[in-house]
């Protein structure tokens, strides 16, 4: 009993909110019928005989006129609650009845008719996406993956954005106050998330000057890895030890960018020490040898082997053969294999660093300056 009659406390509000009130606190013509078709049996009997009191039925008239108008009592309502739950339950039901009768065809319609107007927005909006899509391929400049997503999802979303708006003003909801809240939110967000806005620009930019696009290897904003995906906040890296790192675009755009696959070919860099006493001409040939054998060593340009430098324990080659981008670490690997493997075979040696150091006894030192010292005295 007491959940009903909690449940019955709180169905006044939901009515007022159903059937609304005037903006001057009275109740609009559907409720006030409503309130009348809701007053007791008893109330509804005491009518007539108010008015026979009152002796004409323009003053009953005018007091029944009176009473529509009056505004809602809550406290009214709630005690009536309290005294018949059930009865007044009953009685709500049949407002509830009564006003479906009366506005339940007209509601059904502006539902079915949002409804179709949004499922036809989703139908333009797919093909404004691909005609977009499509456009952008067929354009004469180069438009990057990235540009491309953006500009893509970009057009979908403005197209399901005012065919809401649209749908919304056709069932008669106003959508100025929303236009009005959505310009007070874009401000008081832009205030608030001054760092993501600027987020928000460097993506901008990226996409503008396209430094880098989706699926090159990249070293940018502190990590290096292959580029997965960008938004206009974040740039999405997938690391070669298969790690998903999202970088804000302003680190990125205020970083150096290394963007290491964007050209075909890359020069690969390696060093070949030998000991001070094997024979240069042989080692340098051995080198050669092992570029031109190399089966993804390109021809053109020529690869390049040089002595170097002198080290303290070494003579140091330079061996920078060319390869295609995606045969970088396969020709860096497999020659540094190589170099050492024929090394070997040739009886050429990799030398260790190493120090020579001369040790003299304290004895011997002394007399040796002592003789050096009578020989000048002399």
């Amino acid at each position: 009993m007491r959940i009903a009659i909690a449940a019955a406390a709180l169905l006044p509000l939901l009515s007022t909110a159903v059937l609304g009130q005037s903006e001057d606190g009275t109740s609009t013509p559907a409720a006030a019928d409503l309130q009348v078709a809701a007053a007791p049996e008893s109330q509804g009997a005491a009518a007539p005989e108010s008015q026979g009191v009152a002796g004409s039925g323009s003053e009953g008239a005018a007091a029944a006129e009176a009473e529509e108008s009056a505004p809602l009592d809550l406290a009214a309502e709630a005690s009536r609650v309290a005294e018949d739950p059930v009865g007044y339950l009953t009685t709500l039901e049949q407002q509830v009845e009564a006003w479906l009768a009366a506005n339940g065809l007209g509601l059904l319609t502006k539902v079915v008719v949002f409804i179709g107007l949004m499922l036809l927005t989703k139908l333009v909006a797919g093909m404004a996406e691909g005609l977009m899509r499509r456009a952008l391929q067929r354009s004469r400049i180069k438009v990057s993956d990235l540009l491309t997503r953006f500009a893509v999802n970009t057009t979908r979303r403005v197209v399901l954005f005012l065919g809401l708006l649209l749908a919304l003003g056709t069932v008669g909801i106003s959508i100025g106050p929303f236009l009005a809240g959505f310009g007070v939110v874009g401000f008081v967000v832009g205030f608030a998330l001054q760092e993501t806005m600027g987020n928000f620009a460097a993506g901008v930019m990226i996409l503008l000057y396209r430094p880098f696009d989706v699926g090159d290897t990249v070293s940018a904003g502190g990590v290096t890895g292959k580029v997965e995906d960008m938004s206009l906040v974040n740039t999405t890296f997938l690391t070669p030890d298969n790690q998903t790192i999202l970088v804000p675009n302003g680190k990125i755009w205020g970083d150096t960018i290394v963007n290491v696959t964007s050209n075909a070919t890359r020069r690969v860099d390696l060093v070949a020490s030998i000991a001070y006493e094997d024979d240069l001409d042989e080692a340098e040939a051995i080198l050669r040898r092992l570029c031109s054998d190399h089966p993804k060593v390109l021809a053109e340009p020529e690869p390049v082997v040089r002595m170097a430098s002198l080290g303290e324990s070494s003579v140091d080659f330079q061996v920078r053969p060319w390869a295609r981008t995606e045969d970088y670490w396969d020709v860096h690997f497999e020659l540094l294999r190589s170099i050492k493997v024929a090394f070997d075979a040739a009886g050429i040696s990799i030398p260790y660093p190493q120090r020579q150091v001369h040790v003299t006894r304290l004895g011997e030192v002394d007399a040796e300056e002592q003789a050096a010292a009578d020989a000048g005295g002399a």
